[in-house]
Protein backbone atom coordinates (compact mmCIF):
# COMPACT_ATOMS: atom_id res chain seq x y z
CA UNK A 1 0.00 0.00 0.00
CA UNK A 2 2.86 1.90 0.77
CA UNK A 3 4.56 1.80 -2.52
CA UNK A 4 1.07 2.28 -4.28
CA UNK A 5 0.88 6.10 -2.45
CA UNK A 6 4.49 6.63 -3.27
CA UNK A 7 4.02 5.79 -6.78
CA UNK A 8 0.74 8.04 -6.80
CA UNK A 9 3.14 10.78 -4.95
CA UNK A 10 5.46 10.34 -7.87
CA UNK A 11 3.36 10.57 -10.44
CA UNK A 12 1.53 13.64 -8.79
CA UNK A 13 4.84 15.27 -8.55
CA UNK A 14 5.76 14.55 -12.01
CA UNK A 15 2.29 16.07 -12.76
CA UNK A 16 2.73 19.53 -10.94
CA UNK A 17 6.24 19.63 -12.52
CA UNK A 18 5.21 19.19 -15.73
CA UNK A 19 2.33 21.68 -15.12
CA UNK A 20 4.72 24.33 -13.65
CA UNK A 21 6.75 24.12 -16.69
CA UNK A 22 3.65 24.44 -18.79
CA UNK A 23 2.48 27.56 -16.55
CA UNK A 24 6.32 28.88 -16.79
CA UNK A 25 5.82 28.99 -21.11
CA UNK A 26 2.25 30.30 -20.79
CA UNK A 27 3.84 33.14 -18.29
CA UNK A 28 6.36 33.72 -21.10
CA UNK A 29 3.90 33.72 -23.65
CA UNK A 30 1.90 36.25 -22.04
CA UNK A 31 4.49 38.39 -21.66
CA UNK A 32 5.95 38.35 -25.11
CA UNK A 33 2.19 39.26 -25.90
CA UNK A 34 2.12 42.06 -23.65
CA UNK A 35 5.14 43.58 -25.29
CA UNK A 36 4.23 43.49 -28.07
CA UNK A 37 0.60 44.90 -27.36
CA UNK A 38 2.65 47.67 -25.58
CA UNK A 39 4.39 47.77 -28.80
CA UNK A 40 1.35 47.78 -30.78
CA UNK A 41 -0.13 50.42 -28.38
CA UNK A 42 2.46 52.94 -28.87
CA UNK A 43 2.04 52.44 -32.60
CA UNK A 44 -1.11 53.33 -32.31
CA UNK A 45 -0.17 56.48 -30.60
CA UNK A 46 2.22 57.53 -33.50
CA UNK A 47 -0.68 57.05 -36.06
CA UNK A 48 -3.08 58.92 -34.23
CA UNK A 49 -0.42 61.80 -33.42
CA UNK A 50 0.33 61.64 -37.21
CA UNK A 51 -3.42 61.73 -38.17
CA UNK A 52 -4.08 64.56 -35.66
CA UNK A 53 -1.02 66.41 -37.61
CA UNK A 54 -2.86 65.35 -41.12
CA UNK A 55 -5.93 66.82 -39.48
CA UNK A 56 -4.54 70.23 -38.72
CA UNK A 57 -2.47 70.44 -42.37
CA UNK A 58 -5.91 69.63 -43.38
CA UNK A 59 -7.77 72.93 -41.72
CA UNK A 60 -5.13 75.17 -43.09
CA UNK A 61 -5.37 73.90 -46.20
CA UNK A 62 -9.22 74.16 -46.40
CA UNK A 63 -8.55 77.95 -44.85
CA UNK A 64 -5.93 78.87 -47.38
CA UNK A 65 -8.20 77.41 -50.09
CA UNK A 66 -11.04 79.58 -48.63
CA UNK A 67 -8.94 82.99 -48.96
CA UNK A 68 -7.31 81.86 -52.36
CA UNK A 69 -11.02 81.76 -53.37
CA UNK A 70 -12.20 84.94 -51.98
CA UNK A 71 -9.24 86.43 -54.04
CA UNK A 72 -10.25 85.17 -57.11
CA UNK A 73 -13.33 86.19 -56.82
CA UNK A 74 -12.08 89.39 -56.25
CA UNK A 75 -9.56 89.60 -58.87
CA UNK A 76 -11.85 88.16 -61.27
CA UNK A 77 -14.67 91.39 -60.64
CA UNK A 78 -11.87 93.51 -60.61
CA UNK A 79 -11.03 92.16 -64.40
CA UNK A 80 -14.87 92.15 -65.75
CA UNK A 81 -14.84 95.79 -63.71
CA UNK A 82 -11.78 96.77 -65.69
CA UNK A 83 -12.68 95.56 -68.69
CA UNK A 84 -16.12 97.25 -68.79
CA UNK A 85 -13.78 100.36 -68.11
CA UNK A 86 -11.88 99.02 -71.06
CA UNK A 87 -14.57 99.14 -73.25
CA UNK A 88 -16.58 101.74 -71.83
CA UNK A 89 -12.91 104.00 -73.00
CA UNK A 90 -12.66 102.44 -76.57
CA UNK A 91 -16.36 104.01 -77.56
CA UNK A 92 -16.07 106.94 -75.86
CA UNK A 93 -12.59 107.26 -78.01
CA UNK A 94 -14.21 106.34 -81.30
CA UNK A 95 -17.53 108.60 -80.73
CA UNK A 96 -14.62 111.57 -79.78
CA UNK A 97 -12.80 110.72 -83.15
CA UNK A 98 -15.96 111.20 -85.27
CA UNK A 99 -17.27 113.83 -83.42
CA UNK A 100 -13.69 115.77 -84.11
CA UNK A 101 -14.10 113.89 -88.13
CA UNK A 102 -17.28 115.97 -88.45
CA UNK A 103 -15.91 118.72 -86.78
CA UNK A 104 -12.92 118.54 -89.40
CA UNK A 105 -15.69 118.07 -92.12
CA UNK A 106 -17.10 121.39 -90.47
CA UNK A 107 -14.43 123.46 -90.18
CA UNK A 108 -13.75 123.11 -94.02
CA UNK A 109 -17.06 123.63 -95.35
CA UNK A 110 -17.15 127.01 -93.45
CA UNK A 111 -13.19 127.28 -94.63
CA UNK A 112 -15.27 127.02 -98.43
CA UNK A 113 -17.88 129.26 -97.39
CA UNK A 114 -15.76 132.08 -95.80
CA UNK A 115 -13.47 132.33 -99.39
Amino acid sequence: MEQILNQILDKIDGLESSLGGRIDKLDARMDRLEGRMDRLEGQMDKLEGRMDQQDSRMDRLEHAQAAMSRKVDYIYEETAGLLEFKTATVRFQEETVKTLQRHETDIELLKKIAR
